[in-house]
């Protein structure tokens, strides 16, 4: 329970932080990401729950993402990548992948809504940690449960 809830507020905050870094200059704080990523690898210590293949997993999905980010010519941008990476390193990849999944998904709905209102057009980049932060609120509020 005590590790449910420290990793719960290690991810909450360092995506908090970094969603609205993001929000506001669309890039990230590398030193911020990087304490959050060795705040998330000493937890895994102290609750006895590190593993490589977590470790490897949940970067894996980050390495995924910087690859995509390579291919589309950065429609996803490489922090996000980054992002996505350190929190699968403390979420494990099965949670982080809903997590991504849930923040696609509000961030599809958010620009649709962007473009029928004529707010954007499709050039318009809409910056994608700030809906990852939601939606890790929303798993974490349901205990992962929404699926």
């Amino acid at each position: 329970m005590v590790r449910i809830l420290v990793t719960n507020i290690l991810v909450g905050l360092l995506l908090g932080i970094e969603g609205i870094i993001d929000f506001r200059t669309k890039k990230i704080n590398i030193p911020i990401l990087i304490a959050g990523a060795l705040a998330g690898l000493t937890s895994l210590f102290i609750f006895n729950e590190f593993s490589i293949w977590k470790v490897v997993l949940g970067l894996l999905e980050g390495l995924l993402a910087i690859g995509l980010s390579y291919v589309t010519r950065e429609g996803i941008g490489y922090g996000d990548g980054l992002i996505i990476g350190v929190t699968g390193l403390i979420l494990g990849w099965k949670t982080n992948l809903i997590v991504i999944l849930m923040g696609v998904f509000i961030c599809s709905i958010t620009s649709i809504i962007l473009l029928i209102t004529r707010r954007a057009d499709r050039k318009k980049r809409i910056p994608f940690v700030p809906f990852l932060a939601v939606s890790f609120l929303l798993v974490m509020f349901t205990g992962g449960k929404i699926v």
